[in-house]
């Protein structure tokens, strides 16, 4: 496995290996489990490669009397049998299921699934007794950047590769639902490239699907996109979400980005070798050159000739007062043979 691979269960994720796509499923279900199935099947058949949650319990993730402690509460799935029945659910869809350990308790629940892969959203960066225990528990781990500085992602990723994580994946992110193109900042992605050796991605909270679809131009190896069945769904994420159609768009233009990026090498590839031979300038005969004829200047051009390639135009002056061996008709390319 390469630095910039991690495995969860059976999927290679990073370089090398198709872009893993995850629907973010979040808090999006509302709270109940049905939606979670309904979407989860969605989400598979919109090509998606993985779906993820958020795990928490309320009391643990928000006091009461925060704004958003009723959102949170009405959205909660924390009970083990119903998140048990939806990580089968998904992997009878094809689907790898996983979740963000969104605080200590969510992440108690957690460890009893057994999940191939944790999730730590920008929001825990700094919470160290959460990401040592994340860490501790040896499985790969992928962290979302928004809102942070570069010496607080390093803090994070160092403190769970330290406390025991084999790899830990990091994803551009802006923290702004939905995020602005302007403040999308896809140039961060090589910033990341160059501080961390693991997998490298975005977690895209923009409209549409260019933003992902570029990230994956510019390197991103894996993509997170919230997901939904209907953006005008009741709920603090529906709105910015990417809808079944939208996320099935999107998937389709990253496997096209994903060909198009191809291999950084620069090279002649395909029907190129074909079109390099046929269309490249050759030293041509401009009228015929009998055989035992002292070449002169004015018997030769560069261009394309009738009957394949010849001596390279660089090669010109070398080839002038040289005597012909053999008769070059003209229009036909001059060989080394030939002089």
């Amino acid at each position: 496995m390469t630095k910039r691979t991690m495995r969860a269960g059976d999927r290679t994720i990073g370089e090398q290996a198709p872009v893993f796509v995850i629907a973010e499923i979040g808090i999006n279900h509302n709270g109940d489990p049905e939606l979670a199935r309904e979407m989860i099947r969605m989400a598979a058949d919109a090509g998606a490669d993985a779906v993820k949650f958020q795990t928490y319990t309320t009391e643990s993730l928000v006091a009461e009397g925060n704004y958003y402690y009723e959102l949170f509460r009405k959205a909660e799935i924390s009970e083990l049998a119903a998140l048990t029945e939806l990580q089968g659910y998904a992997a009878s869809q094809g689907v790898l299921f996983f979740s963000s350990a969104t605080s200590a308790t969510g992440f108690d629940i957690l460890e009893r699934l057994d999940l191939p892969l944790i999730k730590l959203s920008s929001a825990n960066l700094t919470n160290i007794p959460l990401l040592r225990r994340v860490g501790a528990s040896a499985k790969p781990v992928i962290i979302s950047s928004g809102a942070a500085t570069l010496s607080e992602v390093a803090r994070a990723e160092e403190t769970l590769r330290e406390a025991g994580a084999p790899q830990v994946a990091v994803l551009k992110c802006t923290s702004i639902y939905p995020c602005p193109p302007e403040h999308a900042n896809l140039a961060g992605i090589e910033t990341l490239r160059s501080a961390f050796s693991g997998p490298i991605g975005f977690s895209d909270h923009t409209a549409g699907i260019t933003a992902a679809t570029a990230a994956v131009a510019l390197g991103a190896t894996i993509i997170e996109k919230h997901f939904t069945l209907d953006k005008s769904m009741e709920g603090h994420d529906h709105h910015f979400s990417a809808d079944p159609p939208e996320l099935r768009d999107m998937i389709v233009a990253i496997r096209a980005m994903e060909r198009m990026r191809g291999d950084p090498q620069i090279r002649p590839v395909g029907d190129e070798i074909e079109f390099r031979a046929i269309s490249r300038r050759y030293v041509t005969a401009l009228r015929d050159i009998a055989e035992g004829t002292t070449i002169a200047a004015d018997m030769l051009v560069s261009r394309r000739p009738k009957d394949g390639p010849g001596i390279l135009p660089e090669h010109l002056d070398v080839i002038v007062d040289r005597t012909a061996h053999r008769a070059v008709p003209a229009g036909h390319s001059v060989k080394w043979d030939d002089i």
